[in-house]
């Protein structure tokens, strides 16, 4: 019994880490998505000012 409650506490805690690493590559991904956006709408921007 105290075996399969630690694989299970084992288990649970994998899939809680497995769970924030997908969140925070997600957020990443998003983070990098709106970084090129703001890059190309200042150029496009200088580039009509210009």
């Amino acid at each position: 019994m105290t075996m399969l409650k630690y694989c299970y506490y084992y288990y649970y805690y994998y899939c809680c880490y497995y769970y924030y690493y997908n969140y925070y590559y997600y957020y990443y991904y998003y983070y990098y998505y709106y970084y090129y956006y703001y890059y190309y709408y200042y150029y496009y921007y200088y580039y009509y000012n210009y």
